[in-house]
């Protein structure tokens, strides 16, 4: 029989967990790249996974589209300051913005988090609790 504080510590406990999971709640993603490319394809699973339901947009192109709207990411981030994005060649291109809504135009907060592999590392490890460049 659990004593009236023991369930108080218990639900303190479960409300700070869900605090700390949901931290990031006001960060969305965006998940930009090339039709029918492999890694743009892994990412949109990513993204759709429940951990980051309604928090991710993703975005394809066409291959002719491709090129001009990487590099308009490129400029875009180039001129934020987010070297590693100014030179980021491949498909997808992912970052965040501020929610809601998800709209998939970087905002005076966005920062660039890479494209699948770090995405990926980016989910896994339970997403970073400060916006910062990976």
């Amino acid at each position: 029989k659990m004593s009236f504080f023991g369930f108080l510590l218990a639900l303190a406990i479960c409300f700070v967990a869900t605090l700390a999971h949901t931290s990031n709640s006001n960060l969305c993603y965006i998940v930009e790249g090339r039709s029918g490319c492999g890694y743009h394809s892994a990412a949109s699973q990513l993204a759709n996974t429940q951990a980051l339901q309604g928090r991710t947009q993703v975005v394809s192109h066409s291959f002719s589209e491709w090129s001009s709207r990487r590099q308009s990411l490129n400029s875009i981030f180039k001129s934020k300051g987010h070297h590693r994005a100014a030179s980021h060649s491949t498909s997808p291109f992912i970052y965040t913005v501020n929610c809601p809504p998800v709209s998939p135009q970087p905002d005076e907060s966005s920062f660039f988090i890479g494209g699948y592999t770090e995405f990926n590392a980016w989910v896994k490890n339970g997403e970073q609790s400060e916006a910062q460049e990976i």
